[in-house]
């Protein structure tokens, strides 16, 4: 779902720093927006010239100098391929320096979800503060979806070479050779750069560690992940053992780690939960996800019993969009004052469409707070990163066979055509005409509106969104990448140095058995409407 819908604009460029601390004191521990500040957008002219390697490494100490590559990634300016290797690299070498596990003092800022919305990110980064003098958390999905992820992920390992001990930077699902090849940041690495310069993204991606443990908060230690919690770890000592170095396979505890999700919550009046009692709903621990076509959904008492066993107080996580840019978990604990699993979202208005706030989550010593803030205007980019003429191509295709078509008509209509054979390729060649302009009127009619069957007059546009775009949140399937193929140029997938798509496709997925956890082995004792009841052994 790409299209585009005017944004809104946030803040002024020119904060003062007493008005930018304004913001940021709250009194309670829940949330308070990032107010929008109506100011006159400055048109950002384009940046042609590449920026070398000497003018990045300009910074103290032969380090990326931020200022530069800020202000040149904003006019949408390309690096130098050399410069663009050596800074994937530095930062490859600083990820696999560090364990699976990072270890967090409070305070720090926790960020879900940017997508590629690479003038989003900066938005919030300069409302909340220099790396300089605080700590983010980031949870991962730097990529996709967004048009501009390499702009993303080349200022955010700018800011962990310069910043290494106060920019902390997690695996997401997308930062995979399989969703990088099915969804857009493959194609924006060869729109942007090249497939070289792609290969160095997804090598480094594999050097992302998992989680990070945030300590020295009056509630305890706080764990943070990109998806969540998998029936294979019940210890932290489980997740430290993970081979993280590689792409992620599509089942076991790294697919889990960076793919589960919370059940929704118990309604009795939600269809989901149709013929499942509370306690019964109070006793999942996991259940298969299907809405992602991959890992699980987990449940309270595997919360629970996986908080109980490390000595954790929540967990947050992110991977899921929310129409307020965050969720707590309810699951319905008197004796807790705040939820056990918190999702941020950190990317507004998601895809120009959703209309959604995006929030971080600012841990203190003291209980923590979430900020929330709307999306920011950004240039426009055609779909699939085309040029104008390419992206022209099919509607000026659409008009000239029109006007053939008529002509061929209006030939029909005046000369009488006596030898019945011409007749009878004219009638065919007619027949092609009229079945390519259907052809491309119904890819028009499926990029540009929404089938009326599709639309609930008491759906909000947020809940629309949501349904209309759930194909792109799974997991690709062997069918899915099919279709994908279809339309991926030839050129491009000649260019492809590892290919994940087809050898997703030929894999066999088999359900595999459900193990892990402190104390023995998980093993299913019920079933029930799909949902997993499970015991140890």
């Amino acid at each position: 779902m790409r299209s585009r819908s005017r944004s809104i604009p946030v803040e002024s460029i020119n904060l003062s720093n007493s008005y930018r601390n304004s913001l940021l004191i709250v009194s309670d521990p829940q949330t308070v927006p990032l107010p929008a500040v109506e100011v006159q957008q400055k048109t950002i002219s384009q940046e042609d010239r590449v920026l070398t390697c000497s003018m990045l490494f300009s910074g103290p100490n032969g380090k990326p100098n931020l200022k530069i590559l800020k202000e040149h990634l904003r006019r949408q300016g390309r690096l130098e391929n050399y410069a663009a290797v050596k800074l994937i690299r530095q930062a490859a070498d600083i990820f696999r320096s560090e364990k699976n596990i990072l270890e967090v003092d409070a305070p720090a800022i926790i960020v879900g979800d940017i997508h590629g919305q690479f003038y989003d990110m900066l938005n919030f980064m300069d409302l909340l503060g220099s790396p300089e003098d605080n700590k983010f958390v980031f949870l991962g999905d730097y990529v996709d979806r967004g048009d501009f992820s390499t702009e993303v992920v080349f200022y955010l390992f700018a800011l962990k070479i310069c910043y290494s001990n106060n920019i902390k930077m997690l695996r997401g699902n997308h930062e995979s050779r399989l969703m990088c090849e099915y969804m857009t940041f493959l194609l924006e690495c060869h729109s942007k750069y090249n497939i070289k310069i792609y290969d160095e993204f997804v090598s480094c991606f594999d050097c992302l560690p998992l989680c990070a443990l945030i300590n020295q908060n009056v509630n305890g230690r706080i764990l943070c992940m990109h998806g969540g919690l998998s029936p294979s770890v019940g210890l932290l000592e489980d997740i430290m053992k993970i081979n993280r170095f590689t792409e992620p396979p599509s089942e076991g505890s790294l697919c889990d780690l960076l793919w589960s999700d919370p059940v929704s919550e118990w309604d009795p009046d939600s269809p989901e939960w149709f013929g499942v009692s509370r306690k019964e709903w109070e006793e999942i621990t996991f259940k298969p996800n299907k809405q992602r076509k991959t890992s699980y959904f987990y449940g309270k008492k595997a919360v629970n019993r996986f908080l109980a066993a490390n000595d954790l107080f929540c967990i947050v996580r992110a991977h899921q969009v929310q129409d307020n840019g965050f969720k707590d978990h309810k699951y319905f604990n008197p004796s807790r004052h705040l939820s056990e699993v918190f999702t941020i979202f950190s990317a507004p208005n998601y895809c120009d469409y959703y209309k959604n706030y995006g929030a971080v989550m600012k841990i203190t010593t003291r209980p923590f707070d979430i900020k929330t803030f709307v999306w920011k205007q950004h240039p426009v980019v055609l779909e699939d990163f085309q040029d104008g003429m390419s992206y022209s191509l099919d509607y000026l295709m659409e008009g000239i066979i029109t006007i053939l078509q008529e002509l061929i008509v209006g030939i029909k209509d005046d000369k009488n055509i006596g030898d019945e054979p011409e007749s009878d390729l004219l009638a065919e060649k007619s027949k092609k005409l009229f079945a390519k302009s259907s052809k491309l009127q119904e890819r028009r009619e499926k990029l540009l509106a929404v089938n009326d069957k599709d639309y609930h007059k008491n759906m909000s546009l947020f809940e629309r969104a949501c349904m209309l775009d759930e194909v792109n949140e799974s997991c690709p399937t062997p069918e899915m990448i099919t279709r994908k193929f279809q339309h991926h140029p030839g050129a491009l997938r000649k260019g492809m140095s590892s290919p994940a798509l087809l050898q997703k496709q030929q894999q066999e997925t088999q359900p595999r058995p459900l193990s892990g956890g402190p104390g023995g082995q998980l093993k299913p004792t019920k079933e029930k409407g799909g949902l997993i009841f499970l015991k140890k052994s």
